[in-house]
């Protein structure tokens, strides 16, 4: 045990050297490709639970590869989301700093929180209904 975390720490250790030679937009750009991969991960393991609301029996297995053949997709939604996500902070960050509406401030980030979660949730009822119920995309 105490030579695994000799290793993560040495290991982190490289790995923050590594990230501080890179340039500042390659960090972040690393750090969104990690995060939309991990949304990716949390949406396809989730994908059963509109199914289990519905009162249809499926398990976090099932649900997880009837998705594999959508990963690229997910992933693709899952950065669109993010960065909706982030300009929507960077908007409310933005406007408390220049406007000075501190009161209005958590207001305003639960506004931001709100948005994510419903295109979060219509995300997975969408990756459940095509996925894995076999529904056609309307466009």
């Amino acid at each position: 045990m105490i030579a695994y975390i000799l290793i993560m720490l040495v290991l982190g250790q490289v790995i923050i050297g590594i990230l501080q030679a890179l340039p500042p937009l390659v960090i972040i750009g690393i750090g969104l490709m990690i995060t939309a991969f991990v949304y990716t991960l949390i949406l396809r393991l989730t994908a059963f639970l509109p199914g289990i609301a519905a009162g249809k029996r499926i398990g976090m297995s099932e649900g997880f590869s009837e998705t594999r053949a959508l990963g690229t997709q997910i992933f693709i939604a899952a950065l669109l989301v993010l960065l909706v996500d982030m300009a929507a902070g960077y908007g409310v960050r933005f406007v408390y700093i220049n406007l000075e509406l501190g009161a209005s401030y958590p207001y305003a980030m639960l506004a931001q929180q709100w948005l994510t979660s419903m295109l979060m949730l219509s995300l997975l009822t969408t990756i459940y209904g095509h996925g894995i119920e076999g529904k056609p995309l309307n466009s």
